[in-house]
């Protein structure tokens, strides 16, 4: 199974343009938002960049010289690795909602609320 490293690499949206493709993954995840299980995986995600945290932090106070330096370096990078196993994993796990997204009744290649227009163009007003 391949990795995807962007949502603008996954074969589903491969037909559309950037910009369309944008509009498509931000008006999916309003959609999935919406749904029940959102907050106890935001609950799991940040419980894990934590771990991460506290584990980078141990394992490099152990092995520095400098127990200080050891654990600060650490700490970054278990919240680095963390936040790209997450990231690789949210791409991921994605392509099936897209796949369902995409064939449902809501599916739109048009910002669907106030939300995704101000994303894509910040300078613009957005009141109307």
């Amino acid at each position: 199974m391949p990795v995807y490293w962007s949502y603008q690499r996954l074969p589903e949206l491969a037909q559309f343009t950037r910009r369309t493709r944008k509009i498509i993954w931000l008006n999916l995840s309003q959609e999935r938002q919406k749904l029940p299980h959102t907050r106890s995986r935001s609950y799991l995600i940040g419980g894990s960049i934590i771990a991460a945290f506290v584990v980078g932090i141990m394992s490099g106070a152990f092995v520095a010289r400098s127990p200080e330096i050891g654990g600060l370096v650490g700490g970054q990078a278990g919240i680095v690795v963390a936040c790209l196993l997450v990231y690789l994993y949210g791409i991921n796990s994605a392509r099936g909602p897209l796949r369902e997204y995409m064939a449902s009744d809501s599916f739109s290649t048009l910002p669907i609320n106030k939300t995704v227009r101000i994303f894509l163009d910040p300078l613009k007003r957005h009141d109307t």
